[in-house]
């Protein structure tokens, strides 16, 4: 069959996929016409696989300390204006209940990476203070890339999902933006296959829209995701797409500014490539383009909501964002995003007893 973007549209529709580089090539040769339809095709495949439904999960942060020097993030070691802090369990459990009775069933642990504040131990504590407190939240891991024998302890645990983005897989702009242990491309670039093989079920992956070309970086993510196929037997759970967003104390970064358009074309080609995998959306995108994008369908199966990037933002202080990661675009409370899903004819995932609230 020859390569054409036709053909291309037509074996997606079919949910066969696409190779990295026919991706590629679509991604070079379409016309506005054409992206049209590969918007129309996301958005079936997305309906046929999903069924509508939307996961729902809020980050909770656990430690500012980091060990990086991150010319985008606000938790860089070098961030003076940063008033760091780490949750003791009593403050980790506050957050919990906070986000368990305003209806959050998922929970993402995320902090900056430290081998102390954020090592397997840290993580340890919080999720044995979890189960004490019989607060049984489906939960997800995301802090610096681990040993093998780092994610086989995760996995003793019960954690059976794990997120690392490489952020760019561009190696010079990787090296200009990194400093400290987070230098090392390929040890990070290798952390989810050491997690899957140390019997984690699920993994996500993603890059950080702005510091390289996003057509670069979405297909060395589109070759990563069929590695892990190849090697483990599917794609990865997830592809994340944040796009940089300012932090206090932190000059923004941005090479590639990604536009509205162009971060529709990346959802749209995700789906078309990889039409199992699940998409993230967070709360680094405006209320108004989160609602674009939920409208169109265009790939979107995962949504935070009501979040605070800063450890203790919850319940221990103001959601300002001054000792957060960066600041939020959307900080509308999880009720009155997952009402607007309703209405877009979503299926929420989360608290049973709220969905039923709602729908009275």
């Amino acid at each position: 069959m020859p390569l054409t973007i036709e053909n291309l549209i037509a074996q997606a529709r079919e949910g066969r996929g696409l190779s990295s580089d026919e991706a590629a090539f679509f991604i070079d040769h379409a016309s506005c016409d054409q992206w049209q339809g590969a918007f129309r095709i996301a958005k079936l495949l997305t309906a046929s696989r999903f069924q509508q439904r939307l996961h729902f999960f809020a980050p909770l942060y656990f430690s500012s300390f980091c060990v990086n020097d991150c010319t985008y993030c606000g938790f860089q070691a070098g961030n003076r204006l940063l008033k760091r802090k780490v949750l003791t369990e009593d403050e980790f459990l506050q957050e919990a209940r906070f986000l368990w009775n305003e209806g959050h069933r998922t929970l993402l642990l995320i902090a900056g990476e430290h081998p102390l504040y954020s090592g397997v131990g840290q993580i340890a504590s919080y999720v044995a203070a979890l189960r004490r407190a019989g607060l049984d939240f489906s939960l997800i891991v995301e802090v610096g890339p681990l040993s093998l024998e780092d994610y086989g302890i995760l996995h003793e645990l019960g954690i059976n999902h794990c997120l690392l983005f490489q952020e760019t897989y561009h190696r010079e702009t990787y090296t200009q933006v990194h400093r400290g242990r987070k230098r090392d491309f390929d040890w990070r670039l290798r952390a989810m296959e050491r997690a899957l093989s140390a019997g984690i079920e699920k993994v996500g992956v993603g890059i950080l829209l702005g510091l390289g070309s996003w057509q670069f970086d979405l297909i060395r993510l589109i070759d990563y995701a069929y590695k892990i196929k190849e090697e483990f037997g599917s794609f990865p759970a997830t592809f994340s797409f944040p796009r940089m967003r300012p932090a206090n104390g932190t000059a923004l970064f941005q090479n590639n500014a990604v536009s509205d358009g162009d971060f529709q074309k990346i959802l749209a080609i995700s789906r078309l490539t990889c039409p199992t995998v699940g998409l993230v959306l967070t709360t680094r995108e405006s209320p108004d383009f989160r609602r674009k994008l939920l409208e169109r369908g265009l790939g979107i199966t995962h949504i935070s909501a009501g979040s605070s990037t800063t450890p203790g933002g919850y319940t221990l202080k103001s959601k300002s964002g001054d000792d957060g990661q960066f600041e939020l675009a959307d900080h509308r409370p999880l009720l009155k995003v997952v009402n607007e899903v309703l209405k877009l004819g979503y299926q929420p995932v989360m608290s049973s007893s709220l969905q039923r609230e709602l729908r009275v």
